[in-house]
């Protein structure tokens, strides 16, 4: 019996002892001040996790995404036996913030990442993808969701759960492609529709969300009949889903700004910090999501789930597959004829290459805790199992499938170029550091160093080393004039070696000149895009014609300039020959006065507001007698004023077209009040044709208001023609000034004699042909030039002031203060000089358009 009690008391003070440890445990780690709030502490913990696991277990078979959720399920699970305030912090945060703070910094990190020279290049095909591609993909899924209606949902559940499965995830999609040596266009093809997909997608969710608030709201007692309740619900979903998107929608602003900026968009040495910042943030966002997601989910949830929901999961994942594939093959006949081709293996690429995450899940989270009549408590939590375990299959399988199908399908062509570039570069590195090496060892002061160890330590085992498939050696062929033997394939990758070495060092020379502000920011973005974009194919290389489609000034401004001059002044018509009787000239006299003209521009104006009230029926019920009189006064003032230009030029007032035209919007408002005054159509506002039809004639008076603000059109397309001439002046003096950088480091870019001399000869004659096209355009634009070299030679000056107060700083002439207000000094002589050198070369251009105006085209008052 004593044993016993002992034992007790032993186990007892065992228990208490383990307790007391615990609560000590917890009041260490697991205590916060009561201003703290919990959330901080689960936030630290999540990014240290995060970021071990991302060092430790890149080549692990299971996805990242996938172990943050199970540790988020496990936090939620072990949540109920341990502190659940921790939990709750997370558990009771709104869905929607919790889609606002997450979605836009990864979409934004996507869109900032993307190449927009290749964007704009491949847009034809991504709008065909995403658009017609997205509306039959959605439409398929709605009805294949709808066949097998195992949730037992209504029609607008049906339609968001269907926008949730058809979005994808452009980070995620954009990381699993990166390392598998797909070409660029492929590459580009893929992140851009996986982020205009993203996009529409939750635009559409958004859209059916508001459809489905304003369908419950409206008042159906209003409509007369079947027809106009239908027009109503039409015209309410259009209009929500226009206004969705023209509405300023914070994902498509965020997309649309990142796509307009890149790393050249900001100073030199800024951008190096952005994006480490947006790749940091964009990182915290993915661990927080997908660990977020499991604390979200509730334990009970899992209670549900039976075999035949996760039966169904895979059955929608290869469904989704399946449909996808459909719709790439159904399009590719219209693919493979935009941007830069498309065949079924790059079909293949594309399906498998998608994967689902960040926007899938929260979509998900907005449906089930929405205020949309899901179903039960089951039924959300079924929504929300079937959509994150989508997005976790889709991770899994697509990371085992993708390389193997990129391998299978011979699409690492380019990798192994680039991969054999790489190697070959590092195996110059080593001959140079080793031929060092051998020179310093006759030097009298390292005489007496171990140079077998120096021989040991500079060895570097190389990364990029070739396969033994790679380095094996290639068919010979016989030359069929010296019967020499050949390896067919050594010239061919020797020029396509060189080719991608000559493109790198393009790119260096155009980057360099961005920095020392020599180039613009849109010049080095062309340019740099446009040296990134060639090297897909074999013999492509970028010359001056391909730059000359995107320098060049455009059309358009041009003619618009054109039509301002010939037909809204109207000058090239003779305004006639006055009349000798009295009457007629006294017209003549009246009609060509400034203040008769802008008379007529007055009445316009305040006819303006009349007709706009015309189109709003609540006020024009209100206001009928008072629009129906100033119709009658405006239309006699119309009247009057084309029987006084009748009078006063006679038979040359019908060889002017902008006469014939306001004559024809008189004749039209006469017949409007003829068939008003003989009530053949009523003047209540209504969808009669023929009223919206008056109604449109009157507003083409409108564009007479033009030739009021004619002279600052001009102006602006002037300036903007300006803008242009310089552009392209900016594109071609950078491009020559890369050509000669590249031509000075030719020796060490190829690697034979016959790769050298052919691209000599070819980076010869394009420099030549972009020296005669910037000679002609300093021909035609001597101003410009002008300007432009200037600008140039005050750089350079600056840069120079600037190099030597650097070295100064380095030597200890100057001081840190003092450096930094030269520095300060220099940028705004820098500014001030730039601003005075734009405001003359605007005026230059002014005069010499202006001279130019008046003799093509001389003034007729």
């Amino acid at each position: 019996r004593m044993e016993e009690i002992a034992e007790n008391l032993t186990t007892t003070r065992s228990v208490k002892l383990s307790s007391a440890w615990l609560d000590l445990l917890k009041s260490v780690f697991l205590s916060t001040p009561q201003d703290l709030p919990e959330i901080i502490l689960i936030l630290s913990l999540i990014c240290t996790i995060g970021a071990f696991l991302n060092m430790h277990l890149k080549d692990f078979p299971i996805p990242l995404p996938v172990i943050l959720f199970l540790i988020g399920c496990c936090f939620e699970i072990l949540s109920f036996a341990s502190t659940q305030i921790y939990a709750d912090a997370i558990q009771w945060m709104d869905p929607e913030m919790f889609f606002g703070i997450f979605t836009p910094v990864i979409i934004f990190n996507v869109a900032f990442d993307m190449d927009i020279y290749m964007f704009q290049k491949l847009l034809w095909q991504i709008l065909l993808i995403t658009i017609p591609g997205f509306v039959m993909n959605y439409t398929l899924i709605l009805w294949y969701l709808q066949s097998v209606n195992k949730l037992d949902l209504k029609r607008f559940p049906w339609l968001l759960f269907s926008a949730v499965l058809i979005s994808s995830d452009p980070m995620l999609t954009s990381a699993s492609i990166r390392d598998l040596g797909l070409s660029r266009s492929l590459t580009n093809l893929i992140n851009g529709e996986s982020l205009m997909t993203s996009v529409i997608s939750l635009i559409v969710y958004t859209a059916v969300v508001r459809v489905n608030f304003q369908s419950k709201h409206m008042n159906h007692t209003l409509a007369h009949n079947i027809v106009s309740t239908a027009w109503a619900y039409f015209s309410t979903s259009s209009f929500t889903f226009v206004s969705e998107i023209i509405g300023l929608s914070g994902i498509f602003t965020v997309t649309t700004m990142g796509l307009f900026l890149n790393s050249t968009s900001f100073k030199p040495g800024v951008e190096a910090f952005l994006l480490e910042f947006w790749n940091c943030l964009s990182f915290v966002s993915f661990l927080m999501v997908f660990t977020f997601i499991g604390l979200l989910i509730p334990a009970q949830t899992y209670l549900y789930i039976s075999f035949s929901d996760v039966y169904y999961s895979l059955n929608i994942y290869f469904t989704l597959i399946v449909l996808r594939l459909l719709v790439f093959l159904l399009m590719s006949p219209i693919l493979s004829r935009l941007g830069h081709g498309f065949s079924w293996r790059w079909a293949f690429i594309m399906v498998w290459s998608e994967m689902k995450g960040t926007p899938n899940i929260n979509m998900a989270l907005l449906l089930a805790y929405s205020d949309v009549s899901v179903g039960s408590e089951r039924e959300k939590s079924q929504i929300l199992f079937h959509g994150v375990s989508v997005c976790l299959i889709t991770l899994v399988i697509n990371r085992f499938i993708l390389p193997m199908a990129v391998t299978k399908l011979g699409l690492r062509d380019v990798t192994s170029t680039k991969h054999k570039s790489v190697y070959y570069t590092f195996q110059h590195f080593q001959e140079l550091t080793k031929s060092t090496a051998m020179a310093l060892k006759f030097d009298k002061d390292l005489a007496n160093a171990d140079w077998n160890m120096v021989e040991k330590a500079i060895i570097l085992q190389n990364p990029y080393a070739l396969n033994q498939e790679e380095t094996t050696e290639h068919q010979m062929v016989k030359c069929p004039h010296c019967n020499k033997e050949i390896d067919e394939t050594l010239n061919t990758e020797a020029m396509e070696l060189a080719s991608r070495r000559l493109l790198s060092a393009q790119i260096a020379s155009y980057q360099r000149q961005y920095r020392n502000e020599i180039l613009s920011q849109n010049a080095v973005q062309l340019l740099v895009g446009a040296a990134g974009s060639f090297g897909e194919k074999k013999g492509e290389y970028m010359s001056p014609e391909n730059l000359k489609n995107y320098s060049e000034s455009k059309k358009l401004l041009s003619f618009l300039r054109k039509l301002l001059l010939n037909w809204v002044y109207n000058t090239k018509k003779d305004k006639g020959v006055p009349s000798r009787y009295f009457f007629l000239h006294v017209c003549y006299k009246i009609v060509f006065t400034d203040e008769f003209e802008y008379i007529g521009y007055l009445a316009v104006l305040m006819n303006i507001f009349p007709m706009i009230i015309c189109w709003i029926s609540r006020i024009n019920d209100v206001y009928e007698y008072e629009i129906k009189c100033a119709n009658y006064y405006f239309l006699t003032f119309y009247i009057l004023e084309a029987l006084l230009k009748m009078a006063a030029m006679r038979k040359e007032f019908f060889s002017h077209t902008w006469f014939l035209f306001e004559l024809g919007i008189t004749l039209i408002g006469i017949i409007d009040i003829i068939l008003r005054e003989t009530d053949t159509i009523s003047y209540n506002f209504d969808l009669n044709e023929t009223v919206v039809f008056m109604n449109i004639v009157r507003l083409l008076r409108v564009p007479r208001i033009l030739k009021l603000i004619t002279p600052k059109l001009l102006q602006i397309i002037d300036k903007r023609m300006s803008h242009q001439i310089s552009f392209q002046y900016s594109i071609l003096k950078g491009y020559v000034q890369g050509e000669i950088d590249v031509l000075n480091i030719i020796d060490h870019i190829a690697s034979s004699k016959q790769v050298k001399q052919i691209l000599l000869k070819r980076e010869v004659r394009n420099m030549e042909h972009a020296m005669k096209e910037l000679g002609y355009l300093e021909y035609d634009h001597p101003e410009i030039s002008v300007t432009m070299k200037t600008k140039e030679e005050i750089n350079v000056m600056l840069n120079m002031a600037r190099e030597i107060v650097k070295a100064f700083r380095s030597k200890g002439i100057l001081h840190k203060l003092e450096d930094t207000e030269i520095n300060k000094k220099l940028k705004r002589m820098r500014l001030e000089i730039l601003k005075v050198l734009d405001l003359l070369c605007s005026l230059k251009v002014k005069f010499v358009q202006t001279q130019t105006t008046v003799l093509e085209l001389p003034k007729i008052k």
